[in-house]
Order: structure tokens, then sequence, then C-alpha cells
């Protein structure tokens, strides 16, 4: 074999292995500024304007089959001092999610008080209908405990409808 014939199938390999690497996704963040969440806390429902919110992906290949795992943070934040934070990691596409996707979850407000998820202790589930870059939608049910951030009890957090988009 010619070294003119050894050099074109030598690139043909790189050009052959090359390819396919640059047809694969990219990493991506999607920040995310409209939306809400309503949720009712010791009872009471509140309903909470999105502050700012978060999608990052890592596209994975498993075998021949390629997929993204996202890790989604949602802050939302009200006039009445409302503040509540979701946070989900290892997420890779619409299911549901509980305690070891869960990278906290915290609800403050100003008349109901502070609930917040202690993942080794709290039971929660995240039902994602929809992530990705255009919406994130989905819902929560939680059974608690919550604490208060003191250690003492925080209210019960039920009911949870969020959603956000760019």
């Amino acid at each position: 074999m010619s070294k003119s014939a050894q050099s074109a199938i030598i690139l043909g390999i790189v050009l052959g292995l090359v390819a396919p690497i640059s047809a694969q996704a990219v990493p991506y963040v999607q920040q995310f500024t409209k939306g809400q969440i309503e949720f009712k806390q010791g009872g009471k429902m509140f309903k909470v304007p999105l502050q700012r919110g978060r999608l990052e992906a890592m596209p994975l290949n498993f075998g021949k089959k390629a997929a993204e795992i996202r890790n989604m943070t949602l802050v939302f934040a009200g006039a009445e001092m409302e503040r509540i934070s979701v946070r989900l990691v290892n997420v890779s596409g619409p299911k549901q999610y509980g305690k070891k996707n869960i990278g906290g979850f915290s609800v403050q407000t100003g008349t109901g008080g502070n609930s917040m998820l202690r993942t080794d202790k709290g039971d929660c589930t995240f039902a994602l209908s929809r992530i990705d870059k255009s919406k994130i939608e989905g819902t929560g049910s939680c059974r608690g405990p919550f604490e208060d951030g003191r250690g003492a009890q925080g209210p019960l957090v039920t009911d949870v409808k969020f959603s956000a988009t760019p």
C-alpha cells in the first residue's frame, strides 16, 4: 500500500471519529424570567412570581442513545416577604423526582413563616410535565416534615404548582 493510500485511510478514520463528536449536543445554560409558583403553606394559599430561574444541561451518551442531564433552580419572590426556592438535580426529562433529586426546597412567607425541607427527613415528590429551554412546568407533593430554620417544625407546604419561561 502506498504512503498516500495509508494517509487517506488514516484521514478517513480520523474524520469518521470526529464527525459524530461534533454532531453531539453541547452543554447549555438557559435563564428564565417569567413564571409563578402556587402553593399552600399551613393551609393558606400563596401565588408568587418568578424572580429568576436557571436550567443547566449536560449532554451524555449512553451507548447509541443521547440524553441530557439537567439541573434546575427556580427562585420566586413576592412583595410580602415571600421567597421560595426549588432546586432539582440530575433531571433527565418529564417524570417524577424524589429525595435523591431534590437539591433544595424552601418556602419563606411573611404570614406563614419558614418551611425548609431537609432531604434526609422530608418526603416530597416533584412531577415535571415539561422541562426544556422554552418552558418548565411541574407540581410538587409533600408530606413533610419541614423545619423552620431554628430546629422547630415548620408549616406544611402542599399543592405546589409552578411554571417558568425565558
